[in-house]
């Protein structure tokens, strides 16, 4: 008859103790839904901050090819205006030449 009673502990034991791991199952299963939702927001940021980082790639890059093209214009400016100023004190210079040469 003891043995009966030791037997009905243990079964009310198990029982409790199942109970209890359903509970923290449930409260898992719980953390896992939370933690799924949380990933999928997660990779939907993650997606729309790519698509914005390759938006913002092709931007830097026609602004470094802007850039680069100023750069080269300025340079061609800057020769060409070497070169007229370079004309014009020749101008200067054959008209001085020319004024001199009629006051004689």
């Amino acid at each position: 008859m003891e043995m009966l009673h030791v037997l009905e502990e243990k079964l009310k034991d198990l029982v409790a103790r199942i109970h209890e791991l359903k509970e923290q199952n449930k409260g898992l299963r719980e953390q896992v839904n939370s933690l799924e939702g949380e990933n999928r927001e997660l990779k939907n940021d993650n997606a729309r901050l790519a698509q914005e980082h390759a938006q913002l790639s092709l931007q830097l890059d026609t602004v470094q090819n802007s850039v680069t093209t100023g750069r080269e214009h300025i340079v061609t400016l800057n020769q060409e205006r070497t070169e007229t100023k370079k004309i014009v004190d020749d101008l200067i210079c054959r008209i001085d030449l020319l004024a001199r040469e009629k006051e004689l």
